[in-house]
């Protein structure tokens, strides 16, 4: 009861302070379960010869992730990149916990308040959206929001909504 108070205070909050005007451009659902394991996982020093770089092992848990996402996301590639400022919002929901009490269970989802941590998630989904063009480039998104969520078996996944902002109104801070 209180988890959906805030909620929807939060949502109002958001309303109040929207501070960008946006027309949604992709609306995606990855039916997969999210993965635990962040794009920092899969980095690591390699040597090839007498040279050191920065590097993915191909067999590394992070390279396994980042071709199921590139599997996954190539299905909703756009015809050509989109231009201009993006807002991204990522939204991973988790199946409950074996532990989970029922009485959380009730609403559907739950906050997930353990790892992965929220500001590690965009940056795999990001880098392969970037090599599948749906962008020139990540520094075109300007709003990015992420979300992580316990919840029930049909609503387990990855969501992804795209929209293109449009400078129409001034921002104010």
């Amino acid at each position: 009861m209180v988890w959906q108070i805030f909620f929807i205070l939060f949502l109002r909050f958001l309303e109040l302070f929207k501070f960008w005007e946006s027309s949604l451009i992709m609306k995606i659902k990855l039916n997969i379960v999210p993965p635990k394991s962040t794009g920092q996982a899969a980095a690591t020093i390699l040597k090839r010869g007498d040279r050191y770089f920065v590097g993915k092992k191909s067999n590394s848990e992070g390279k396994r992730i980042q071709d199921m996402l590139w599997a996954l996301l190539m299905e909703h590639k756009p015809a050509a990149p989109f231009e201009g400022a993006l807002a991204l919002t990522i939204t991973y929901v988790y199946p409950w916990r074996k532990s989970e009490p029922q009485k959380n269970r009730v609403h559907g989802y739950k906050w997930c308040d353990k790892k992965p941590d929220a500001d590690n998630i965009p940056k795999i989904l990001q880098d392969v959206m970037t090599r599948l063009q749906y962008w020139g480039d990540d520094s075109q998104i300007a709003v990015l929001g992420v979300r992580k969520l316990w919840g029930d078996d049909k609503r387990v996944g990855i969501y992804l909504e795209l929209q293109e902002l449009n400078n129409t109104n001034q921002i104010t801070l």
